[in-house]
């Protein structure tokens, strides 16, 4: 598949190694009590306008966030862009479980907005 200048296998995965695979959990470790309890408490329903783009992930089987709701939250809110892209394979961690998808997805909606704020100028050069 060609997306822009970027040929990418539908099927593409990266490759960790075990150290780290071990990194990534280490960090949720470190991380995990510094940012959930604010995440637990905070309560975006009656955020209803945006100033800056919107792309949510979602899981069709996640069970930890209820992807329904965060999808009808997405539908009430204005943004300048916004996109919503469902992960029908995925739970709660599409970038492990549909990782082609979800690279593709970062490339389609995400670059092209960061190349509109400028932060993407050397994109073209890197592949």
């Amino acid at each position: 598949m060609t997306t822009g200048r970027i040929a990418i296998s539908p099927g593409c995965r990266p490759t960790y190694s075990d150290g780290e695979i071990g990194r990534l959990w280490e960090g949720n470790e470190f991380a995990t009590p510094y940012l959930l309890p604010e995440l637990l408490t905070l309560d975006l329903t009656t955020i209803r306008k945006l100033a800056v783009p919107l792309i949510l992930f979602e899981g069709r089987h996640d069970r930890n966030v209820n992807s329904e709701v965060a999808a009808a939250w997405f539908d009430t809110v204005e943004s300048p862009e916004k996109h919503l892209v469902w992960f029908e394979h995925s739970a709660h961690i599409p970038m492990t479980e549909e990782p082609g998808k979800f690279l593709l997805s970062l490339v389609r909606f995400a670059r092209p907005i960061a190349e509109k704020a400028g932060s993407g100028e050397h994109l073209d050069t890197a592949w």
